[in-house]
Formats: C-alpha cells, structure tokens, sequence
C-alpha cells in the first residue's frame, strides 16, 4: 500500500515480474502507475512488503538496488551538457561501439549525426535546447548503457510521432530479450 498524505493510491496491490519476464502496467494518469516505479527505486516509503531477487527491498542498500536496475522515469533529467556527457554518465567506460549500439536502439543516430557538433551538442538547462522527444530518447540511451537485469520505462514513447515510436518499441524489443521489464504507459 502507498499513500500520499491522506490519499491512498495503492491498495492491496500486488504484481509479480519473474526474472527475465515484460510486463506492462496501465491506466489512465493519476492511478498510481508512477508510484510504483518510484517504490520500486525506495524513492518512497511503503507498507507491506516488496521483493526483488527475493529479498525484501528494504534491506538493499540503495546503491545496490539501483545498480540492479535500470529506470527512465516518466520526467527525466538531463544536465546542462552534452549529449554524448549525458548519455556517458550511465557508464564512463563505455566503449564507441557500445554508444554507438545505444544510440541507435534509442533511434537517435540519424538525428545525431545530423546535428553540426553530432554528439558534442549541448542539451541545455532540463534539455530545454532539444525536444521533448529527444530528450527522453538521450535519457533511454542512457539507461540502456547502464546495462542493468531489470528495466523501468515509465511512458518512454511520450512525444514521439507513431513511426518513430513503433521503431523504438521494436529497437527495444530486440534490446532487452532476457531481461526483466516493467513498460508504464497511459496508452494500451
């Protein structure tokens, strides 16, 4: 169960992902679809009990519980940099190739390659210098570096036209075969 202050928007709820499984959780905005997500980080305290790998969530430390898991919230942050320095912050050791695959599952090397300074572009403060759409895709390619075993995408088509959506979707498909994914969506 999760409240917020005096409103209850989980109740008894129950969901159960075993390890290499997808599942896609639903509804209409306001349900609580995010709030899962974000207990599912510890971001929020919660009543009852949640397991991950079998063991109670609250007994990870929360650097290790983070480093299992892999997340693109549903407003993702993007630091006053580049492209290429957000994406990277996910795993500095990251070699061109394994950028190259992440951009490209994030469908966002042709508009990067398009871009006069390519990767060096700079986002702006919150990303305010791309488009929403873009912005969201440099925070998936992201997370997606991080290679993690289990991934949260909350609402990661927002503000993508159909086309690009359905290469996504498919891009990530292939991406995450064998692992654990939990899909947030507004939209069936």
């Amino acid at each position: 169960s999760f409240s917020y202050a005096e409103n209850q928007v989980l109740k008894g709820f129950e969901l159960h992902i075993p390890a290499g499984d997808r599942v896609a959780l639903t509804g209409r905005s306001g349900v609580g679809k995010s709030s899962v997500a974000e207990l599912l980080l510890r971001f929020r305290e919660y009543k009852g009990s949640i397991r991950f790998g079998g063991r109670e969530l609250r007994d990870y430390a929360a650097d290790d519980l983070r480093s299992s898991i892999s997340a693109l919230p549903q407003k993702p942050h993007l630091f006053n940099s580049t492209i290429r320095e957000n994406i990277m912050v996910a795993n500095s050791e990251a070699s061109a190739e394994e950028l190259a695959n992440v951009l490209f599952d994030a469908v966002l090397d042709e508009w990067i390659a398009a871009l006069p300074e390519g990767l060096d572009t700079r986002v702006g403060e919150e990303g305010g210098e791309i488009s929403g759409g873009e912005a969201r895709r440099v925070a998936l390619a992201r997370i997606l570096l991080k290679d993690a075993p289990f991934y949260i995408l909350d609402e990661p088509t927002e503000g993508l036209d159909a086309a690009t959506e359905k290469l996504l979707l498919a891009r990530i498909d292939k991406r995450l075969k064998g692992k654990s994914l939990l899909l947030i969506t507004h939209r069936p």
